[in-house]
């Protein structure tokens, strides 16, 4: 039994090696050239406890130059809404492509840097690598958001979605259209206190 599993983590472990990767060169090629996102934007619960949404994502098909699997997507965790994620991914498992976060956009998450700067509960940026993956990032100054946490008012989510697709030239075609995650769907107002800090 234990030999059985042992063949089956080894070729796991072959087949992962054989995934495309991509490359530093690669991945800043992808953002400087951009693409179009011209589909709707469609939110699924990703992640659910004791029967109850606790995760919403979208993912938008981006069509470039280049023909690569390219996706930009947003991720809201429901019992913190003011803590989501944007994000442009490349690769696809299924085209054994090892898939890398290209670009990733944290609203008031956390994050320390390799150096030991540190993001309490702060906005910041991810820049990919290939060493060091997400590791590194920085504090944006071009995303349209109340800082604090919880924010005054909830976010304009469109709005964000927006800019950060502008950042990573990501043109929005005819066929974009914007649906709100439906956060108020999951949560009645009365029973949660979605805009408090937990």
């Amino acid at each position: 039994m234990a030999d059985q599993r042992m063949s089956r983590v080894k070729e796991s472990v072959e087949a992962l090696a054989a995934f495309r990767r991509l490359t530093d060169t690669e991945a800043e090629k992808l953002i400087a050239q951009g693409g179009l996102a011209d589909e709707p934007v469609v939110w699924t619960v990703t992640r659910t406890r004791n029967g109850r949404p606790t995760e919403i994502r979208t993912k938008v098909r981006v069509d470039n130059p280049s023909s690569e699997r390219v996706f930009i997507g947003g991720r809201i965790i429901l019992e913190r809404p003011w803590e989501s994620h944007w994000v442009v991914v490349w690769g696809d498992r299924r085209h054994h492509e090892d898939p890398e976060s290209v670009r990733r956009l944290d609203l008031r998450d956390d994050h320390t840097n390799p150096d030991g700067e540190v993001w309490d509960r702060r906005t910041h940026k991810h820049l990919w690598s290939a060493e060091m993956n997400n590791r590194v990032a920085y504090t944006p100054d071009d995303i349209p958001h109340d800082p604090a946490v919880p924010p005054v008012s909830p976010d304009d989510y469109r709005a964000i979605f927006e800019a950060f697709a502008a950042e990573v030239h990501v043109e929005l075609g005819p066929e974009y259209e914007w649906s709100d995650p439906p956060i108020e769907e999951y949560f009645d107002a009365a029973e949660t206190t979605m805009w408090e800090v937990p």
